[in-house]
């Protein structure tokens, strides 16, 4: 799920100008035109002028002006016009596309958006003509936009010479970045000015090994750009036998520790030039599927791969995921490791035909019953410690773009992960600003949202549960209430892959709400509303996640209620 703050004056998303965390660049849209706002004017609605079984190359390109504008996205074709004064990039970018093909744009600077979810009123058909015919998108309306071409990878970069030439030679000290080599084996990289107990943590850091370079991907919990530090040649004392290990110390340095490697690989990573890139551009990690467990419900068209033990069938008694819903667990090799923060997502890129499909999802903590579904607990617990362990609890739709992707997919099936997404410190850990040296002035104040002290209200509807599992996993029963939103008992958050301690857990702090109970059913019914949402102490902080429909009716009841929208967070995919 993707991540949005309330502004100051309500729950209607305003984005505000600036960038995105990977460079994106954002206009602030008027009021009345935010996400929630076109999530009210679209759902539930058919927004197109036209609904046509099929779409030629020769009618698309006549739809390319802004009082009729229609792009393909991923096949099919959509009638964006009115869309087009919601979007965040402003309207001149998204004219880009205009009659053309917007597939390449929309990997570049959306790939984590849910795109069926959002233009779903926008759909005019299928395209069936021939993209090699249709024109290239038009260039950037920005002048200073540094992002790579629409093609992805390394591309060409954009903007004056200057800001190119200052960008290719930026280095650890243009960072005031220190890297010492205590041992043969071992290299400390570390950031006196920014970097600290606050700052940095484990799960800030991922890495990944290419053929000739080393890179790690710095995401500090201050609200700052993410840094990419790349050795690209690596030192030559770097065989391909070797190994990496890649954690933060006590004072909050990053420590590379080299295994199977020369003697002299600390010093030579030391000397060897690092380039460092803000913004990078998103990169993709390669991952192998290593456990699946489908709800009965998906069995109809799909069944378990036929490879699991006794033991393995035995392990995931637990790990019952709800209706229609699909527990997977993905590794990389030992040459990547994707940390998520909590509250924070991927995307996950699966093969679909000859092409390539995505989506955004939050990863599940793994949980002890996931452990020991997976393997030998010590060195379970050591690769995920590594970070080379994620685990997903996906919602299937028959008729969806991804998900039928998703469901095929059995053990060994490679897929792709990219870096973890967000900018918000969702943890709960105390700290006092007062660690933090020479910040600067663009520096986020602390968010209440991370209060260690507040108790948590979770308000989720189906799968939307996901992004709050890490959070309440990490401040415990004790500080959290969740509220489920479901239509059956089926549908029910439960079982092993949910944080422990839930089966003890008081009514009060774990409420079920269905809509479509059966008799039997003795806890709440209905839909979201004020009475069993339950009364909200104005100093909770309120996360919410759920399907459109659902988000749109929480945040109208919490801003009925006068609750403090700076402690209200909605996920929206």
């Amino acid at each position: 799920m993707s991540l949005q703050v309330p502004t100051p004056g309500g729950l209607t998303a305003k984005a505000p100008a600036g960038r995105s965390e990977y460079g994106r660049v954002k206009v602030a849209l008027p009021r009345g035109k935010g996400l929630l706002d076109w999530i009210h004017k679209s759902n539930g609605k058919n927004l197109a002028a036209a609904r046509l079984p099929k779409v030629s190359t020769e009618e698309l390109v006549k739809h390319n002006k802004q009082s009729d504008c229609w792009i393909v996205l991923f096949g099919q074709v959509y009638d964006i016009t009115p869309y087009l004064e919601y979007h965040p990039g402003g309207v001149p970018e998204l004219m880009r596309a205009a009659g053309t093909d917007a597939t390449g744009l929309f990997n570049q600077y959306h790939s984590w958006v849910n795109y069926d979810s959002m233009l779903k009123a926008c759909i005019v058909g299928r395209f069936d003509g021939d993209t090699a015919k249709l024109p290239p998108p038009d260039p950037s309306t920005l002048d200073d936009d540094d992002s790579t071409s629409a093609g992805g990878g390394e591309g060409s970069m954009r903007g004056a010479g200057k800001e190119m030439s200052a960008l290719a030679h930026s280095t650890l000290d243009s960072h005031n970045i220190r890297a010492i080599s205590p041992s043969s084996h071992c290299v400390l990289l570390s950031c006196l000015s920014h970097w600290n107990e606050r700052t940095m943590r484990r799960e800030c850091i991922s890495h990944s090994i290419g053929e000739t370079s080393l890179r790690l991907l710095v995401k500090t919990m201050d609200g700052r750009n993410p840094l990419e530090l790349k050795w690209d040649p690596l030192p030559s004392s770097f065989s391909p036998s070797s190994s990496i290990a890649v954690s933060i110390d006590e004072q909050a340095r990053i420590r590379l520790d080299f295994i199977h490697a020369d003697d002299v690989i600390g010093q030579e990573f030391v000397t060897t030039r690092c380039s460092v890139k803000e913004k990078p551009p998103l990169a993709f990690h390669e991952a192998r599927v290593l456990r699946t467990f489908r709800h009965p419900s998906l069995l109809s068209t799909m069944t378990s791969s036929g490879d699991e033990t006794d033991e393995e069938e035995r392990g995931k008694e637990s790990l019952f995921p709800p209706r229609d819903s699909l527990l997977l667990i993905v590794e990389t090799d030992e040459t990547a490791a994707v940390r998520v923060p909590i509250g924070h997502h991927v995307e996950l890129r699966v093969r679909k035909g000859a092409s390539q499909v995505a989506r955004p999802y939050t990863p599940v903590p793994l949980t002890a019953a996931m452990r020991r579904w997976i393997g030998e607990e010590e060195e379970v617990a050591k690769r995920e410690s590594s970070g080379r362990l994620l685990a997903f609890l996906i919602k299937i739709y028959s008729d969806g773009v991804v998900t039928p992707a998703i469901e095929r997919l059995n053990t060994n099936d490679l897929v792709h992960i990219s870096d973890p997404i967000g900018s918000i410190d969702f943890s709960s850990l105390p700290y006092s600003t007062a660690t933090v040296s020479l910040p600067p002035p663009t520096v986020s104040l602390p968010s209440p949202i991370n209060d260690w002290k507040r108790t948590v209200v979770c308000l989720v509807g189906g799968t939307g549960v996901t992004p709050m599992l890490g959070v309440i996993q990490e401040r415990g029963w004790e500080r959290c209430r969740l509220i489920a939103y479901n239509k059956t008992e089926e549908d029910t958050p439960r079982g092993g892959w949910m944080p422990e301690g839930m089966d003890t857990v008081s009514d009060d702090r774990l409420v079920h709400v269905l809509s479509s109970a059966g008799e039997s059913w003795r806890g709440e019914k209905g839909r979201v509303d004020r009475h069993n949402m339950g009364e909200m102490k104005g100093s909770e902080i309120v996360f919410v996640c759920g399907p459109d429909g659902f988000v749109q009716e929480t945040a109208r009841l919490l801003q009925e209620s006068g609750h403090p929208t700076d402690l209200v967070h909605i996920f929206q995919g």
